[in-house]
């Protein structure tokens, strides 16, 4: 076998390892599924929240409380709420998270 024929197979392994690698990434679990993968960009909090603590009247309207009774229940409660980023996908924020208990109906 030739040096020409020897690197031929050798990077003709690595090809076909490269192959194997990219079937296997492909038939991983979804961890964020594409609907939540936008969420720091569309999600109704990322919008709405901001303008409501600008608004007393609006965020009290919305939440039944006021902001600084908000952010006080908040840190009471933060450290059994709060979840931690992972590599896989983001958590929600605690601040989400009450946000959307003091809404449901």
């Amino acid at each position: 076998m030739s040096d020409f024929d020897e690197e031929m197979l050798f990077l003709t392994k690595i090809i076909e390892a490269e192959k194997e690698e990219e079937k296997a990434k492909q038939k991983c679990e979804i961890w964020v599924h594409e609907i939540n993968a936008g969420r720091p960009i569309f999600r109704e909090h990322y919008h709405r929240f901001p303008r409501l603590l600008r608004d007393c009247k609006k965020f009290i309207n919305y939440f039944r409380t006021s902001h600084e009774k908000f952010y006080e229940l908040l840190e009471i409660i933060k450290l059994d709420i709060e979840k931690k980023n992972t590599e896989f996908r983001l958590s929600i924020l605690s601040e989400e998270r009450l946000a959307i208990c003091l809404r449901q109906e």
